[in-house]
């Protein structure tokens, strides 16, 4: 008696077969959203479209993004073994981290929607003593010199205006039943967090290395320095001697100290990164939710890593116009109290993909 067997293959095994044939299946009229791809063209206030408000999807809804790291090469290309830990990043030998689908703000936030939500502006770079570079808009040079806390009250107030009160992340009780408010933030209140909800907020630090990084650990983009771009020649940021202060290949991606002219440029005028994000490079700082409490992160498995539940001090990524190329890679780390604010700190926006 003959026994037959029953394969059950996946679409990704089917679609792999039939790549390997030479042709492509038939998906029907179903278009797979992607990393990369436009979540929203833009964010609309009071019948305002606003511009450069675009989202972009990191990790699709039905995704994870699992990164799983068996070694030193997420840094080791562009440092030396005796680099300071806060410059490896939280993707570190030994750790695996799980991250659920998530989208991004393609632009850092700029003056022109802080204003539109907050109903103010505090951002040193404005007036005309601070004018703004040739053949670049004044709203749209990015909002800095917020606090931590202004940053999470913002994120509430766009999604009371973008979705409702009942979608708010942030809290300012324990029992996250009372949202957090400009009130809050201006009494300096410790907010608490609510994952779960839709609204918009701050990325977690380990949600923006992997969105700098290009999302996909296995390439060779993930060892950049810069994210799409490596420094020129390929030297080390830093070789355990001296730091890279000036590079040209960052030069394209990202405004620092050697090209700004010691000021912020509108967003989104210099090259995207593989991912369509803009200026993840310099411009400004961008708070990230997490605490910091040490250099040292915790091996293992951790899904959706919040950083710890103590501390002082909150994580602020990805360099600025002031700043030498070596605090521009994608893993330096560095913290501020929750309270500080400067010209050239500003954030931007998350949220939950659907």
């Amino acid at each position: 008696m003959k026994i037959k067997k029953i394969i059950l293959l996946s679409l990704a095994e089917i679609t792999a077969i039939f790549c390997l044939l030479g042709c492509s299946p038939s998906t029907g009229n179903v278009s797979e959203v992607r990393s990369g791809d436009i979540a929203i063209e833009g964010i609309k206030i009071d019948e305002t479209n606003l511009d450069k408000t675009s989202e972009i999807v990191i990790i699709p809804a039905g995704k994870t993004g699992v990164i799983d790291i068996q070694d030193d090469s997420s840094w080791n290309t562009y440092l030396a073994d005796s680099a300071y830990a806060q410059y490896k990043g939280v993707f570190l030998k030994g750790r695996k981290i799980i991250l659920s689908p998530f989208i991004l703000g393609q632009y850092e936030v700029t003056q022109e929607l802080y204003e539109a939500v907050m109903f103010n502006n505090p951002s040193n770079f404005m007036g005309e003593e601070n004018i703004v570079a040739e053949g670049e808009k004044q709203n749209l040079r990015p909002v800095e010199n917020v606090s931590h806390y202004e940053s999470i009250a913002f994120c509430n107030e766009l999604t009371k205006k973008i979705m409702s009160a009942d979608d708010v992340v942030y809290f300012g009780d324990e029992e996250k039943s009372i949202a957090y408010t400009k009130e809050d933030a201006a009494s300096k209140k410790t907010p608490f967090v609510d994952m779960k909800k839709k609204g918009y907020r701050l990325p977690t630090e380990a949600e923006w290395e992997y969105a700098a990084r290009g999302g996909n650990f296995n390439s060779n983009l993930w060892k950049n320095a810069f994210g799409k771009v490596t420094p020129k020649d390929d030297v080390k940021v830093n070789d355990g001697k001296v730091q890279l202060k000036v590079d040209e290949n960052l030069a394209t991606v990202g405004w620092y100290l050697d090209n700004s002219d010691s000021k912020t440029h509108e967003v989104g005028k210099l090259y995207k990164d593989n991912l369509n994000l803009y200026d993840m490079q310099g411009n400004v700082w961008e708070w990230c939710w997490d605490r910091y409490d040490s250099a040292d992160i915790p091996t293992g498995l951790v899904s959706n890593p919040l950083g710890p539940e103590t501390g002082s001090k909150r994580i602020r990524r990805g360099g600025s116009y002031k700043n030498p190329a070596y605090y521009c890679i994608v893993s330096y780390r560095i913290m501020n109290g929750p309270d500080y604010k400067s010209p050239d700190v500003g954030l931007r926006v998350c949220r939950n993909a659907e």
